[in-house]
C-alpha cells in the first residue's frame, strides 16, 4: 500500500496523554484525533562527503553538526573524529589512540555535544569518559573520568553533568527481571543520585553454544525492546511494540509527556521469523532444533516502531515498522502530532537536527559516503 495514502485509508484513532505537574499542566490532558492526515515533509540534498586526497573514510558511524560552521564525522575503525567545513570540505581530525590524558581506545559510537560546545566520548577499552571543548576550531581535552560499567547510551546535559543508561547482564539466567537504569553523575565521575529511572527490559532470545552455555542474547524488531534519545534535560523512550513515546525529566525522573498511537496489529510470518534467525546466527554452529526454538520465541505480532531520534529544534521522530504506516512520524517534543516523512534513503539516518538530516551510506563502489539533506517543511 502506498504510504502517502495510508492515513486516509486507515482513519485510526490517535490518543495521546500529556502528563505533567506544577506550572506545566493542571493535571492530565487528553486529546483524540480522528485521523492521521498530516503534512508530508520532504528533504533536498545539500552536500555529500566522500573520500578525498586528504582523507579516506573507513567506518563512519556517527555524523552531525559540531557548530554552525562545522560538521563532525566519527570514524569507528579509525578511532578519529573528522571535522568538515559547512560546504563539506575537510578541515581537521582529532582524538589520539592511547591510555594517556585525553586519549581514547575503542570509543563507543555515541558522541554527545551540548550547547556549550562540550563534547563527550566513552572509551570502551578504558571504561572511561573523555570530556573535550570545541573552541577556536580545535578540540581541547578537559578531563577524563572512569566508569565501573559500560553505558548503553549517555548524554552530556546543558549543566555539564552526565546521564547514562546501563543494563543488566545480557547473559543473566533464570526468570529474574532485567532492567535498564538511568544514572546521573558529574564530570568527575561522582554520582549525583542513585538510579533516577529504571525500566524493565523486554524478553530476548538467548543463543547457546553446542555444550549449552549462553553465548549471546538478542531481540527481534518485534520484541518489546526499549530505545532512547536525549534532548537537553529530558529522556525520551519508546518500546518497539508500541507507537508513541514517553518523556521524562532527568533530574527527578518525573514523567512529563506520554504519547500513544492506536495502530492496528499485523502478524509476522514464520518465513520472516526464520529469515531473521538465519541472519543473526549466520555461519555459527547452531542445531536445527535450537534454530526452531529461537524462531518460536519471536512474537507473532509485528513491532510498531523501530527507532526514535530527538531533534534539538524541538521535534521527536519515530521510525515506523510495516508497509502501511509512514516511514517516519514527527511530533513536537511535548507530544503534538506534526508531520509524516516518507522519502526513501539508501543508508541510515544518523541524526536529524536544526532542519537537516545526516545520512550514512555508500557510493556505487560500496565505499563510505555521507549525505546531508535540508528539510522542506
Amino acid at each position: 500500500m502506498n504510504k502517502t495514502i495510508f492515513i486516509s485509508l486507515l482513519s485510526v484513532l490517535v490518543v495521546f496523554t500529556l502528563m505533567s505537574c506544577g506550572s506545566e499542566a493542571d493535571g492530565d490532558a487528553e486529546s483524540d484525533y480522528d485521523s492521521l492526515d498530516l503534512p508530508v515533509w520532504q528533504a533536498e540534498p545539500v552536500l555529500q562527503i566522500s573520500d578525498s586526497d586528504e582523507l579516506m573514510l573507513q567506518s563512519p558511524i556517527s555524523i552531525g553538526s559540531l557548530d554552525e560552521d562545522h560538521i563532525y564525522v566519527f570514524d569507528f575503525q579509525a578511532n578519529r573524529l573528522h571535522v568538515f567545513n559547512e560546504d563539506g570540505t575537510y578541515s581537521n581530525s582529532f582524538f589520539r589512540e592511547g591510555r594517556g590524558p585525553g586519549e581514547i581506545q575503542m570509543a563507543s559510537p555515541n558522541i554527545s555535544i551540548n550547547e556549550q560546545n562540550q563534547l563527550l566520548v566513552f572509551s570502551m577499552m578504558l571504561r572511561r569518559f573523555s570530556l573535550y571543548v570545541w573552541e577556536n576550531e580545535s578540540l581541547v581535552s578537559v578531563n577524563d573520568f572512569t566508569l565501573e560499567s559500560f553505558p548503553m547510551h549517555f548524554h552530556l546535559m546543558p549543566d555539564g553533568n552526565v546521564t547514562y543508561i546501563e543494563r543488566s547482564s545480557h547473559l543473566q539466567q533464570g526468570d529474574e527481571p532485567r532492567y535498564e537504569q538511568l544514572h546521573l553523575i558529574n564530570t568527575d565521575g561522582e554520582r549525583i543520585s542513585e538510579s533516577v529511572l529504571s525500566f524493565q527490559m523486554g524478553d530476548e532470545i538467548v543463543m547457546y553454544t553446542p555444550d549449552g552455555a549462553p553465548m549471546m542474547s538478542f531481540a527481534s524488531p518485534h520484541h518489546p525492546q526499549l530505545q532512547y534519545c536525549f534532548q537537553d534535560e529530558y529522556l525520551f523512550k519508546i518500546r518497539q511494540t508500541e507507537a508513541g513515546f514517553s518523556r521524562y525529566r532527568i533530574s527527578d525522573g518525573e514523567l512529563i509527556t506520554e504519547v500513544r498511537l492506536n495502530l492496528p496489529d499485523s502478524e509476522v510470518t514464520r518465513q520472516e521469523k526464520t529469515d531473521f534467525i538465519d541472519r543473526v546466527s549466520g555461519p555459527m554452529d547452531i542445531s536445527s532444533s535450537d534454530k526452531a526454538r529461537m524462531v518460536s520465541e519471536i512474537p507473532d505480532i509485528r513491532g510498531k516502531t523501530e527507532r526514535i531520534i530527538c531533534d534539538p529544534s524541538g521535534y521527536v521522530w519515530l521510525k515506523m515498522q510495516g508497509d502501511e504506516t509512514p516511514d517516519w512520524i514527527v511530533f513536537t517534543d511535548t507530544g503534538e502530532l506534526t508531520a509524516s516523512f516518507n522519502q526513501p534513503f539508501e543508508g541510515r539516518v544518523s541524526r536529524i537536527e536544526d532542519g537537516r538530516m545526516y545520512i550514512i551510506t555508500q557510493d556505487e563502489d560500496e565505499l563510505p559516503m555521507l549525505k546531508v539533506y535540508e528539510l522542506v517543511i
